[in-house]
C-alpha cells in the first residue's frame, strides 16, 4: 500500500506540474501566435500603404511607351528606374522595386531598377530581369492586382527564383485616368523575421519561466500530498494500534473471566450455592462489616494465597499442576517490567545453549556473525527462550533442536529468525491449536480441556508475544519464531 500510494503521489505531483504547463503554455503560445499575427498585419498594411502611395507618384503616361526595344539608358526610363530605387531605398525592409503589365501572355516586368542576389556565386550581382521579361511564376496575388485594378497583399509568404518574399502591388493610371500597370515591393522575410526577434526571445524566455513555474508547482503538490499521506499512515497506524490494544485487553478480560469460572466451577457445591444464594448481604455496609472482622481481605485471581480455598480445591481436584498452570498463565496477562542492556548475541547464544541442554530439553545452533553489541533485556529474553524450550519438549515428548539466523537488517535493528522443525503430526495438530488460541481475540477456548503443559507453553508464546516475537507455523512442520534486538545506540 505505501508503494501505491507513493507512486500515487508522484502520479497527482506530475499530472498537476503538466496541467500547469498545458495550460500556461498554450495560452502563452496563443498570446505569442496574436503578437506574431498582429506584428504581420501591421508589415503588410505599412507595405500596402507604403506601395499604395509610391504608385501615385509614377507616370503611367510615360510608362506606357516602354517597350521590349527600350533602352535602359534612354533619360525617361532612367529616370523612372531611379526615381523607384530611391523609394525602395527610403522604404524599411524593401529588397525589390518594379513595375509589372499584364497581357494575353501572362505577367511581364517593366521597370526594375533594384540591385540584385548574386545568384550564380560569380561575386558579381546578377542583372535585373529585362524589360518585357515573362515573369513565369508570378503569385496569385500579383495576378489579382493587374487583373482587378486594386491593391493587395500577399496572404502568406511566397517563394520564387528571386527568394522569399511578402509582396504588395498597388495600380497606377495615365492622365486620363486608365489603368497603366502595377508597381511591387517585395519584403523580405529576414527582415520580417528580425521584427520578430525581439517577440521570439520573449517567448523563449517565457517557455523556461513556465518550466520552471510548472515544477515548483508539481513540488508543492507533491509535498502537500505527501504529508497528507504521511498524516493518513500516522492516522491508519494509530487506529490499528489501538485496535490491537483493544482487541489485547479484550483477550485478557476473557481469560481472566474464564479463569474465574474455572475455579469457581473447582468449588464444593454448598460453597457455591452460598454465594449464589439470594439471602446473602448486598448492602455496602453489610458487606464492609462482613470482612472487618480482623481477617485480611482475599483477591479472587489469587486463591493460593487463602489456605482453605486451596486445601477446597485440592479436595475438588488434585491435581495442583494445572491449577498452578492455570494460576501462572494468568499471571502472565500482567504488565512485563525489562530492563534495556548492552550484550553480545554471541555471548547471549552461548548461555542459552549451555541451559538448555544441561536441561537435557533441547539443542540451540546460532548460524548468524556478529561482533557488534546489541540491545535489550539479556536476562529476560534468556529465561523466556529456556521456558520456551522446555515446555516444547515436554509437549513434543522429545529433546528440541532450533537454529537462528539472521535474516535482515535495518536502521535500528537486527531481525533474527529461529527455526524448530516438528516431524510428527500429533504433535503438530496441538501446536497448532496453541497457536490458534494465542492468536484469538476472544476466549473461545475452556482451560479445563488444556493440559498442564500446553498452558505453560500458552503462557510462554504469550510472553514471546510481549518481546515482540511472531511466532508462526508453517503447513511443512516448520516453526518459526521472528524476532528482533535493537543495535547499541552511540552516546
Amino acid at each position: 500500500m505505501k508503494l501505491l500510494q507513493s507512486t500515487r503521489t508522484w502520479f497527482d505531483a506530475t499530472l498537476a506540474a503538466t496541467v500547469f504547463v498545458g495550460l500556461l503554455g498554450i495560452t502563452t503560445y496563443l498570446l505569442y501566435a496574436k503578437s506574431v499575427g498582429a506584428l504581420e498585419e501591421q508589415i503588410k498594411a505599412g507595405l500596402m500603404s507604403t506601395v499604395s502611395a509610391s504608385a501615385t507618384t509614377l507616370d503611367g503616361d510615360i510608362h506606357r511607351h516602354f517597350q521590349a526595344d527600350t533602352s535602359p539608358d534612354e533619360p525617361e526610363y532612367h529616370a523612372m528606374a531611379m526615381h523607384m530605387e530611391r523609394i525602395r531605398q527610403a522604404a524599411t525592409g524593401v529588397r525589390y522595386i518594379y513595375t509589372c503589365i499584364l497581357k494575353p501572355q501572362g505577367v511581364y516586368f517593366v521597370v526594375n531598377p533594384s540591385p540584385q542576389n548574386d545568384g550564380d556565386g560569380d561575386g558579381i550581382p546578377d542583372p535585373p530581369p529585362a524589360l518585357m521579361t515573362l515573369y513565369d511564376d508570378a503569385p496569385q496575388e500579383l495576378i489579382a492586382a493587374l487583373t482587378h485594378q486594386e491593391v493587395s497583399v500577399s496572404s502568406m509568404p511566397y517563394r520564387d527564383q528571386w527568394g522569399t518574399f511578402i509582396s504588395a502591388y498597388a495600380p497606377f493610371y495615365d492622365a486620363q485616368g486608365e489603368f497603366v500597370g502595377v508597381l511591387a515591393m517585395d519584403l523580405e522575410l529576414s527582415g520580417f523575421y528580425k521584427r520578430l526577434s525581439q517577440i521570439q526571445r520573449v517567448f523563449g524566455k517565457a517557455k523556461i519561466i513556465i518550466l520552471f513555474i510548472g515544477l515548483v508547482t508539481g513540488l508543492v503538490v507533491w509535498w502537500i500530498r505527501r504529508a497528507y499521506v504521511n498524516n493518513l499512515h500516522v492516522l491508519e497506524a494509530t487506529e490499528k494500534q489501538a485496535a490491537q490494544t483493544l482487541a489485547h485487553m479484550r483477550y485478557r478480560r476473557d481469560v481472566l473471566l474464564e479463569i474465574v469460572r474455572y475455579y469457581f466451577h473447582q468449588l464444593p457445591e454448598p460453597y457455591r450455592d452460598q454465594l449464589t444464594d439470594s439471602d446473602q448481604p448486598t448492602d455496602r455496609a453489610q458487606q464492609s462489616s462482613s470482612i472487618s472482622d480482623g481477617s485480611p481481605e482475599q483477591h479472587p485471581f489469587e486463591p493460593t494465597d487463602t489456605p482453605h480455598l486451596t486445601e477446597t480445591f485440592n479436595q475438588v481436584n488434585p491435581e495442583e499442576n494445572h491449577q498452578q498452570a492455570i494460576y501462572h498463565y494468568a499471571r502472565s496477562f500482567g504488565d512485563m517490567t525489562t530492563v534495556v542492556e548492552s550484550f553480545y548475541l554471541a555471548d547471549w547464544f552461548d548461555k542459552l545453549n549451555t541451559n538448555i541442554q544441561q536441561g537435557g530439553y533441547a539443542s540451540h545452533q546460532w548460524l548468524g556473525e556478529m561482533q557488534h553489541p546489541v540491545e535489550g533485556d539479556c536476562q529476560v529474553l534468556l529465561d523466556t527462550f529456556c521456558e520456551f524450550y522446555h515446555r516444547l519438549s515436554q509437549l513434543l515428548r522429545q529433546s528440541v533442536s532450533a537454529q537462528t539466523q539472521i535474516a535482515q537488517e535495518s536502521l535500528a535493528h537486527w531481525q533474527l529468525v529461529t527455526e524448530i522443525s516438528i516431524e510428527d503430526e500429533v504433535q503438530w495438530t496441538r501446536c497448532r491449536r496453541l497457536f490458534k488460541i494465542s492468536a484469538a481475540h476472544d476466549m473461545t477456548h475452556r482451560l479445563a480441556a488444556l493440559s498442564a503443559t500446553e498452558l505453560h507453553l500458552l503462557k510462554v508464546i504469550y510472553l514471546l508475544q510481549q518481546l515482540g516475537s511472531e511466532l508462526t507455523l508453517t503447513d511443512d512442520g516448520v516453526l518459526r519464531i521472528t524476532w528482533q534486538v535493537s543495535k547499541e545506540q552511540s552516546e
